[in-house]
Parts: C-alpha cells; structure tokens; sequence
C-alpha cells in the first residue's frame, strides 16, 4: 500500500452500518463528498447529519444494489453474514473499507493533522488504530505549542 490523497468530489461513497464506526466515517467524509449510509439502525449523529441534509440516510437493510454505483464502500457492520455479503457483491473496480476484517481492505483511512498549510497523515494500516489516535493527538500538541510559540514571537 502506498499513501495517497484523494479527491471526493463527485464520488459516490456509502457506508453500510450505523454505529459509532459508521458514524466518524461520515462525519469525517461529509465535507468531502456526497455520503450515503445504509443501515438498519442509526445513531443519534447520523440522524442529525440526514436532518441537516448532510447525508443521505437509508434506513432498510443492505441490498447489492445499494452498491451498485458506489466508488468507496465502508463495511461499517456487525452482522458477518451481511459483511459477507457486500464482500460478494463488491466489484473489482470498487474501492472497499472493511473496518470488520482489515485484510479485506483495499485502502485505509488515515488520522490527520493540519497546521500552516501541512498535512499530515498517520496510519497503521489499520492494524492499531488507538496508536494512530495516540500519536495523532501528541502531534496535535506539539503543533499547538508551536503555533503558540509562533505567535509570541510576532
């Protein structure tokens, strides 16, 4: 794998599932692209965005035409048997996120920090993502003392 930015706009991203993981997903992917989550249940986050008109809320179970069209997926699941299922119906030329069963993945969402212009993306290949989550929020520190130190010497 390699790292990569990507541009959204005018990509067709769902995210099946509605809990907590679907949640961060969507929040973070809203102010990038259309989003439509697909899920049975939603949490009280995801039910506000589709309020808002943020996200697009599909409350029904999964079907493989829900993907049909779709240029990212987020398995954001816990039912295996429906993991499975979009596992199946995934098409070679889709890009696949499944935060159940990370081997299954074709691409990882990254943590960032922005700061004067920079970015920065921390990953572990989704093999840890509380030490991405750690060493995000101490660059995220450091940062700030530094933006701070910057200021002073204005």
């Amino acid at each position: 794998m390699i790292p990569i930015l990507l541009s959204l706009r005018h990509k067709k991203v769902i995210i099946i599932g509605g809990g907590r993981v679907a949640t961060r997903k969507a929040q973070r992917l809203v102010t990038e692209t259309q989003v439509i989550v697909i899920a049975e249940e939603a949490t009280n986050e995801l039910r506000s965005l589709a309020s808002l008109n943020r996200i697009k809320l599909k409350l029904k179970s999964y079907e493989t035409a829900d993907i049909t069209e779709a240029d990212l997926i987020y398995i954001c699941t816990d039912n295996p048997a429906v993991n499975q299922q979009i596992l199946a119906d995934v098409r070679p030329n889709q890009w696949l996120n499944d935060t159940t069963q990370k081997h299954n993945s074709d691409f990882f969402s990254m943590g960032e920090i922005e700061a004067n212009e920079v970015t920065i993306a921390l990953t572990t290949a989704g093999k840890n993502p509380k030490q991405t989550k750690q060493i995000k929020r101490q660059l995220q520190k450091l940062f700030s003392v530094a933006a701070h130190s910057q200021i002073d010497k204005k």
